[in-house]
């Protein structure tokens, strides 16, 4: 058939659509992209670290991008467990909270979280990590610095802890969206990263809370809610955080909550146009998608 001069078959355009796709990851595994997925709406957060005697856990790094590009290979992906809390109570001084252990996707990766610095008798200094944890309930208790992995990475330090008096004690643990709080009298852990991206509002990379001598519960950051942590007095157990939040875990003079552990969600957009198919098209066919705007060339 001729066409405008050309001789050859005509061979219309189709349109397509493809849906909107979310995929979390709660466990370790494998990501394939649709057929026509180039870039997703990608988080990766790092899983969290444990509370100690008196320093709260800090919570994981937190990634986030709107377009990362993806092959069309299968992707890796790697979910970190959140670090155990240090033990109390007897006396028991050293610093062995935790720390998270980092999260993947593909070649990109996220640094979990540190661990709480620990009572008097141990160093007191928060581990560095995504976050850093907050420092002990002692004097030389230091918050641990953030460490990231990700230029775009969210993270920070922990809280400067104190010595065992009645004001100045344990700190608590960084958080993605801001540092862990300072003493006296036990310190709010710093607010995690707020998103939608799994359909309702949650929060990650939560710092865990510092301890108190007394009874009274200190709340990680944003109060609790989605990830947050808690921390009873000194005489109880700090409490861990939610699973795959990478939050930080309480502190507690009873011994420390563990981490969070991390999560990875995976977006991809919903695509519509037409494909582009060899041959020749109708002259008409080429006048509607022009007229409409949608003609690919």
């Amino acid at each position: 058939m001729s066409n405008g001069g050309i001789i050859g078959p005509v061979i219309n355009p189709t349109p397509f659509s493809q849906s909107s796709l979310t995929t979390p990851f709660n466990a370790s595994g494998n990501f394939t992209a649709q057929p026509r997925t180039t870039n997703v709406e990608l988080l990766v957060v790092a899983a969290g670290g444990g509370g100690g005697r008196g320093g709260g856990g800090g919570g994981g790094e937190v990634y986030y991008n709107a377009s990362y590009p993806v092959p069309l290979s299968s992707v890796a992906v790697t979910i970190g467990g959140g670090g155990n809390g240090g033990s109390g109570g007897g006396g028991v001084t050293t610093d062995n909270a935790g720390d998270g252990t980092d999260c993947s996707f593909g070649p990109l990766s996220t640094n979990g979280g540190g661990g709480g610095g620990a009572f008097i008798g141990g160093s007191g200094i928060g581990h560095a990590g995504g976050s850093g944890g907050g420092g002990g309930w002692c004097s030389t208790g230091t918050g641990g610095s953030s460490v990231k992995t990700q230029p775009t990475g969210l993270g920070n330090s922990g809280g400067q802890g104190g010595a065992p008096s009645g004001s100045t004690q344990g700190a608590g643990g960084g958080g993605a969206a801001t540092a862990g709080k300072p003493s006296p009298c036990g310190a709010r852990g710093g607010d995690g990263y707020a998103t939608s991206i799994t359909g309702s509002p949650l929060f990650f990379g939560t710092g865990g809370a510092g301890s108190k001598n007394g009874t009274g519960l200190i709340p990680g950051g944003n109060c609790g809610v989605n990830g947050g942590n808690s921390a009873p007095g000194a005489p109880g157990a700090g409490n861990p955080a939610s699973g795959n939040t990478g939050g930080g875990g309480g502190a507690g003079g009873g011994g420390g909550g563990s981490g969070g552990s991390g999560k990875v969600v995976v977006v991809e957009p919903a695509l519509s146009g037409v494909e582009n198919v060899s041959g020749v098209w109708s002259l008409s066919e080429v006048y509607n998608y022009k007229k409409a705007g949608t003609w690919t060339g």
